[in-house]
């Protein structure tokens, strides 16, 4: 057989299996269209419905009163960015998910502040988390949350830094016993607890020893519990 007539038997096939994926080609695109269209411009994947979770004091209702997500839209079409700026401007708020929940949903996930403090500031009792943030109002001050002095700046110093991150690591037992808490610099983090005993707890370093090792000493009578040197402890 000559190279033409092979020539010749092959074009064919090759034009047909050309024309096959041609075809397919067209039929794919024409159902990632009609697939967009769907998902972006009907109500078939419209949002219905929007979850909350992460909440401790802040309440769904009040979230999705200020997330203001627009029920109907196409899920597809949903801007999510003004949705958790909104929800990450609530004060409480440390942190913000959202994220779209197919096929018809929104989900949003919120990460609250948590107080380790209490700061007297414009006349009141605030909640501070460990940045020093004030994100809430109290009545009185809280048991088992320790009253920070000198109330911090809005930006708190090196000093009231250190104070609030022993203040966000004491552990429950000893976070019920503690009153207040100072510090002049961030090395001469103190204590001040229930019956008159004062810790000198010196840096923000080592808490989690620091704290086991008070526990032991608090069992002996004294006044003054020097702590800031885990190595060498003393009571007086």
């Amino acid at each position: 057989m000559s190279v033409g007539k092979v020539a010749g038997k092959l074009v064919p096939g090759r034009l047909r299996q050309r024309n096959t994926y041609a075809v397919s080609g067209a039929i794919a695109l024409a159902i990632i269209i009609v697939l967009i269209y769907v998902a972006g411009f009907t109500s078939a994947f419209s949002v219905r419905k929007v979850t909350v979770s992460g909440l401790h004091r802040l309440t769904t209702k009040g979230v999705l009163a200020v997330a203001q997500v627009p029920k109907g839209k196409p899920l597809a079409r949903l801007d999510l960015k003004p949705i958790r700026e909104r929800v990450e401007a609530i004060p409480g708020v440390a942190r913000v998910d959202v994220r779209r929940a197919w096929p018809d949903g929104v989900r949003i996930v919120v990460t609250e502040r948590t107080g380790v403090a209490v700061i007297d500031r414009s006349g009141g009792h605030w909640l501070v988390d460990v940045d020093g943030v004030a994100f809430q109002r109290l009545h009185s001050t809280v048991r088992g949350v320790p009253t920070l002095t000198p109330a911090p700046a809005k930006s708190p110093d090196p000093a009231a830094k250190a104070a609030l991150r022993v203040a966000a690591d004491l552990p429950s037992w000893l976070r019920v016993r503690t009153i207040s808490i100072t510090a002049k610099t961030p090395d001469s983090v103190t204590l001040t607890l229930t019956k008159g005993r004062t810790v000198k707890w010196g840096a923000a370093t080592q808490d989690e020893r620091k704290a086991q090792i008070l526990s032991a000493l608090l069992k002996r009578s004294g006044t003054v519990y020097d702590i800031e040197s885990p190595k060498v402890v003393a009571v007086h």
